[in-house]
C-alpha cells in the first residue's frame, strides 16, 4: 500500500457513477483528509443534469451495460473545452475498448480495482491539475508580460513621435529665430547709419558754436555747449557699438593691422578723457614703458577698447580717486592646441626682471582705478553681451557691449583680457596682445 500523499493534495471534485462499494470505499479512505471532493451516483439518478454542470474534475465510471444513458452527455463534455479526466473500471472487452477510444478517457481500470493503482492514478492526476494551473499560471504571466512589452513599445514609439515632432518643432524655431535674428541685426545695421547723419551734423554745429564763429559765447553757454557735445560723442559711441555688435553678429568684423606707435595711441586717447577726469577731480596717471616697439595692430580698434576701459574706470570712481594705465612689452607663454608649451599665460602682474630675462612677444596693459570694485559674481559676466555689474553702488547706462566687444577686439589680435577685483577697493583691468600675431601660427 502506498502513502497517503499530501504533496500533490491539489483541491478537486470527483464523481462515481455505477462503481462497486469497494471502489467507494477506496476512494474515500484515500480522500480522507485532503481537499477532495467524493460524490457518488447510479444510474437511478438523473446523470445528464449532474455530467451537464461540468464542474467535476475526475470521473470514475463503471459500464454497466454498453452504450449506458449518460453516453451522449459525457461526449459532449469532452468536446468542449472543459475536459475532466475519465477514468472508465469494466470487464475490458472490445466494445469497452472502442468506447474508451471514442471518448479518448485518460484511464481503463479491469475488474477487480486495485486500490493501488486508483492512488496513483489520482497523484497523476494531482500532479496534472497542479501542472495545468502552473502553465495556467504562466500563460496568465506571459500574456502580461506581452501586454507590458506592447505598452513599452508602444510608448516608445510615442516617444520617437514625440521627439521627432519636437525636433521638427525646435528646427522650425531655429529657423525662425534665424530670420527674426537676421531682421534685428539689418534693423540695427540700418537704424545706426540713418543715425550717424545727424549726430554728425550736430557734432559739427558743436564745434561751430565752440569755436566762436558765430560770435562771442559766455562762460554758461560754453559749459552747456560743453556737456552737450560731451553726450552727443557718447551717443555716437553707443551708435558705433551697435554697429560693431551687429557686424560681430554677421562675421563682417575685421581687423586692419598697421604698424603703429602704441605711446601716440595713448597720448591721442589721453585728450578724449581730460575733460572728464577734470569734471570728477579724477587723478589720471600714464606709465608707459620707452622700450615698447612699434608694432602692427589696428589702432581704431585698440583705441576703442582703451577708451572703454578708461571711460568705465572714470564712470565708477568717486571723485578725488585715481585711474593708472600701465603698459610695457612682456613675455607671453602659451599652449599650442597639441598640448606643447609654447606660450602660456600668466595671470599674476609680470616683473621687470621677468621681462629682461625672457625676452618680450607681447604687449602688457593695465588699467586700474580706485572705484567701487566688482564682485566675483559679476566678473564672470561682465564681459558678455548686453551685461552689466550688479552692485547698487554702480549707476547702470549705456547697453553693456562695451567690454563684449573689447573682448572681440583683443582675441580678434589673438589677445587674452580679464579683470581682477576685489570690493570696494577698485578694478584692475588687463589685456594682452602679441607683438607678432604670426609668431603664434
Amino acid at each position: 500500500m502506498l502513502e497517503r500523499f499530501t504533496l500533490y493534495d491539489q483541491p478537486m471534485k470527483i464523481i462515481l457513477i455505477n462503481c462497486d462499494s469497494a471502489v467507494q470505499e477506496n476512494l474515500a479512505r484515500i480522500c480522507e483528509g485532503s481537499s477532495r471532493d467524493l460524490f457518488v451516483f447510479s444510474e437511478k439518478d438523473d446523470l445528464e443534469q449532474v455530467l451537464r454542470a461540468s464542474d467535476f474534475d475526475v470521473l470514475f465510471a463503471e459500464m454497466k451495460e454498453f452504450p449506458p444513458r449518460w453516453w451522449v452527455s459525457l461526449k459532449e463534455i469532452k468536446s468542449n473545452s472543459f475536459s475532466p479526466a475519465l477514468v472508465i473500471i469494466g470487464d475490458g472487452s472490445l466494445a469497452e475498448i472502442r468506447a474508451i477510444q471514442e471518448l479518448e478517457a485518460e484511464f481503463f481500470l479491469p475488474k477487480p480495482v486495485n486500490p493501488t493503482q486508483l492512488e496513483l492514478i489520482l497523484k497523476y492526476i494531482g500532479l496534472a491539475v497542479q501542472r495545468d494551473e502552473k502553465i495556467e499560471t504562466l500563460e496568465k504571466e506571459r500574456q502580461q508580460a506581452r501586454e507590458r512589452i506592447d505598452r513599452l513599445v508602444q510608448q516608445q514609439k510615442d516617444a520617437s513621435l514625440e521627439q521627432e515632432l519636437t525636433y521638427q518643432e525646435l528646427s522650425m524655431a531655429y529657423a525662425q529665430l534665424q530670420g527674426l535674428n537676421k531682421k534685428k541685426n539689418n534693423f540695427i545695421s540700418l537704424a545706426t547709419h540713418e543715425l550717424k547723419t545727424p549726430i554728425t551734423v550736430i557734432k559739427g554745429y558743436h564745434r561751430i558754436l565752440l569755436d566762436e564763429r558765430l560770435g562771442q559765447l559766455s562762460t554758461q553757454q560754453r559749459e552747456i555747449l560743453l556737456e552737450s557735445e560731451q553726450n552727443c560723442i557718447r551717443l555716437n559711441r553707443i551708435v558705433n557699438s551697435l554697429l560693431d555688435f551687429s557686424r560681430m553678429e554677421t562675421g563682417r568684423f575685421e581687423l586692419i593691422y598697421q604698424e603703429n606707435n602704441f605711446a601716440e595711441t595713448v597720448s591721442h586717447l589721453l585728450t578724449q578723457v581730460e575733460e572728464s577726469c577734470r569734471r570728477k577731480n579724477l587723478r589720471i596717471e600714464v606709465h608707459l614703458d620707452p622700450e615698447i616697439p612699434r608694432f602692427k595692430f589696428d589702432r581704431d580698434r585698440i583705441n576703442q577698447v582703451l577708451l572703454n576701459l578708461l571711460e568705465n574706470a572714470i564712470k565708477y570712481t568717486p571723485a578725488g580717486g585715481s585711474v593708472v594705465l600701465s603698459a610695457y612689452p612682456y613675455f607671453w607663454e602659451r599652449r599650442s592646441r597639441t598640448g606643447r608649451k609654447v606660450r602660456s599665460l600668466s595671470r599674476r602682474r609680470p616683473s621687470q626682471a621677468t621681462r629682461s630675462e625672457r625676452g618680450t612677444n607681447a604687449l602688457y596693459v593695465e588699467v586700474r582705478d580706485t572705484g567701487v570694485g566688482i564682485s566675483k559674481e559679476d566678473q564672470r559676466q561682465i564681459f558678455e553681451e548686453f551685461s552689466q555689474a550688479s552692485s547698487t553702488r554702480m549707476v547702470k547706462s549705456g547697453l553693456g557691449l562695451g567690454l563684449s566687444i573689447a573682448r572681440h577686439i583683443i582675441e580678434a589680435h589673438r589677445g587674452k583680457i580679464w579683470v581682477e577685483s576685489e570690493p570696494p577697493r577698485g578694478s584692475n583691468f588687463f589685456f594682452l596682445i602679441p607683438l607678432n600675431p604670426a609668431d603664434l601660427e
